[in-house]
């Protein structure tokens, strides 16, 4: 299928999940994550339900684009200097893609009612880092489709 089954965009700089910490024997979760996480949840379920998508395919293949704003001035011998700037370019490596993805799926694991009954339905997983276009805000879009 060609065609997401839903988009959801997410305003804000990406965050990725990150572990939980500990202070003797409480722990405790980052919360700009899970208040992120949220924001994440309430986008996707507003999207599903514009969508009239009551539950996710057995088999899912989520892209999850996290776009940084582009730096006003870029210095010399920085990775987007003389780049486009209409045009979005890959962004350095923190931080890691595998847990920018990471975070998306448990957001939407957060969901009720569930729409997927666990994660492990991601067959396919695609995470973008970029630096957004010109003027393009910083924002996390997640799509959703049937992986055949």
């Amino acid at each position: 299928m060609d065609r997401p089954i839903l988009t959801g965009r997410v305003p804000g700089r990406p965050v990725s999940w990150k572990r939980a910490q500990s202070a003797g024997k409480r722990r405790y979760t980052d919360p700009a994550m899970d208040a992120h996480a949220n924001k994440i949840a309430a986008r996707v379920l507003v999207a599903a339900r514009q969508a009239r998508v009551r539950q996710f395919p057995e088999c899912i293949h989520l892209t999850v684009w996290a776009l940084w704003p582009r730096p006003g001035t870029i210095p010399v011998g920085h990775m987007l200097h003389g780049t486009d700037p209409s045009k979005r370019h890959p962004r350095p490596p923190v931080p890691d893609s595998d847990n920018v993805g990471k975070l998306v799926m448990d957001a939407i694991g957060r969901i009720r009612p569930k729409l997927w009954g666990d994660d492990a339905q991601v067959t396919r997983l695609e995470v973008l880092k970029r630096w957004g276009a010109d003027d393009e805000e910083a924002c996390t879009i997640i799509e959703v489709r049937e992986d055949e």
